[in-house]
């Protein structure tokens, strides 16, 4: 079982461990990865004992470093499928490798295929604790709500409707508001076609908010 580090942040990490699906072969395969990456010829049994040590946080961000970091493509896909194990605490880290790294690189798709690929519950609640902290900064507008507007498309009101439940009243209005402008923007500069998906978003407001954007519909072609 992975541990915390100190008593400090511990509650988070006990909110952490619940919401990962990790097992222990999970863990052994990630070392066999780290293993097959490492220059040193470090053996998977190193890794296992070096984790062993490490918090929760602590032990994702050593997997997403190698993500990163790992020179051999085969490992790097098979990296992607742990990463959506670890829970919630994998958005933002994967919405901010989706941003530093360029569209055409093989990190930066299979970032977005991960990102897309995480079900609904972790992701939304990721989503809901990065637009809590990041509300007010370019990272909102740059990262998270283009991002967003791809993640809607796949989960359409689901995930619309579960954020409106997990955002305070004041970043929910943040958001939905920041959605229309995007959508809006998105729909004055790009030219139509006939091969482009259309996109149906109905916005919803927490159930106690009054929204003039509230149930609004928008179609971008």
């Amino acid at each position: 079982m992975l541990t915390t580090v100190n008593d400090f942040g511990r509650q988070r990490n006990i909110e952490l461990n619940l919401q990962h699906t990790l097992e222990s072969k999970d863990l052994i395969a990630i070392c066999s990865l780290a293993h097959m990456s490492d220059g040193a010829g470090q053996s998977a049994d190193y890794f296992l004992e070096h984790i062993s040590t490490l918090g929760f946080e602590q032990f994702f961000g050593f997997t997403c470093h190698l993500f990163i970091t790992t020179d051999l493509p085969q490992a790097r896909q098979q990296l992607a499928q742990y990463l959506p194990k670890f829970g919630s605490i994998a958005v933002l880290s994967l919405l901010k490798i989706i941003h530093h790294f360029p569209f055409q690189t093989d990190i930066h798709q299979l970032a977005l295929q991960t990102l897309e690929s995480m079900t609904l519950e972790p992701l939304s609640a990721g989503l809901a604790d990065t637009i809590e902290e990041y509300v007010e900064s370019d990272l909102m507008d740059e990262v998270v709500i283009p991002n967003l507007i791809k993640l809607i498309y796949h989960h359409e009101d689901a995930l619309l409707s579960m954020l409106s439940q997990q955002l305070s009243a004041q970043h929910w209005t943040a958001t939905e508001t920041k959605l229309l402008q995007a959508l809006s923007s998105t729909e004055s500069t790009e030219r139509p076609s006939a091969n482009t998906h259309r996109i149906r978003i109905r916005v919803k407001s927490r159930p106690s908010q009054s929204s003039p954007v509230a149930a609004q519909a928008l179609e971008v072609a």
